[in-house]
């Protein structure tokens, strides 16, 4: 009798256990996650959705987990930068989202989390640690639109509200390039029409030009590659350790 009476507890615990178990999975779910380049119309969408959900479930709080294309590291700030002013521009709560940067991996990936009591949280990652440049890395590419009296046009599709191609951010560039005196810029610019290399190759001089005068550049760190006929007219921003070997142009990379 004792030793049916000892079961009966161990299995009421175990019961006990799952119940437990299962009530800490369901304050805890994951709604959403995005990898690589996404149109900000579809990433807006995303974002409007996860603050939704939080605002239907009062007491939650958001995680948002994202990180980095090691092999593109410029391209995450953008979506990075546009997450954090778009739960501003929306009002939303700052307190009821909490985003954190995990470790640059082979794609860039968001991660969305909703602890619907508050307390509950995904596995967060360790403080995001920037690493030293050690070899020819491409920060980020865009297409060339035209060239206005303001400078060089970058990205696509601005005939809508919410363009594809978001253009290249040459201030976070230059944050890069001057954080580490071991780096140099190559900007690689290639063309889709034999007939507009003329426009492609002055977008290299403007560009070049704009790096060194209004972001304080040095001009002898600037390098410029015209890399010819290609499947679109695209410049490429690539950090490179003084003393590696030129980068060459890397096709695929516009979003």
């Amino acid at each position: 009798m004792k030793l049916v009476g000892l079961l009966m507890v161990a299995f009421c615990f175990v019961i006990s256990a799952n119940d437990s178990f299962a009530q800490d999975q369901k304050q805890l779910f994951q709604p959403d996650l995005t990898e690589n380049s996404l149109c900000t119309e579809d990433s807006r969408f995303r974002m409007d959705s996860f603050m939704v959900e939080l605002q239907q479930t009062p007491g939650s709080i958001g995680y948002v987990i994202a990180n980095a294309d090691r092999s593109m590291l410029g391209r995450f700030l953008k979506y990075f930068s546009t997450f954090q002013k778009h739960v501003v521009f929306r009002r939303f709560d700052p307190n009821r989202i909490k985003i954190f940067r995990a470790p640059d991996a082979g794609t860039m990936r968001f991660d969305y989390w909703i602890s619907v009591d508050g307390v509950s949280k995904p596995e967060l990652p360790p403080p995001y640690r920037t690493t030293a440049i050690a070899e020819p890395t491409l920060f980020d590419s865009s297409s060339i639109i035209s060239i206005t009296k303001e400078g060089v046009e970058f990205g696509y599709g601005f005939d809508t509200t919410e363009p594809c191609d978001w253009g290249l951010n040459l201030y976070d560039f230059a944050i890069a390039l001057n954080s580490d005196p071991n780096l140099q810029a190559y900007l690689i610019a290639s063309v889709a029409n034999r007939n507009r290399a003329s426009i492609v190759r002055r977008a290299l001089q403007l560009t070049s030009t704009k790096l060194s005068r209004e972001h304080g550049i040095p001009a002898r760190k600037i390098k410029t590659r015209f890399a010819g006929l290609r499947e679109a007219d695209e410049m490429q921003l690539w950090l490179v350790p003084i003393g590696s070997p030129a980068p060459t142009f890397r096709a695929g990379t516009l979003p």
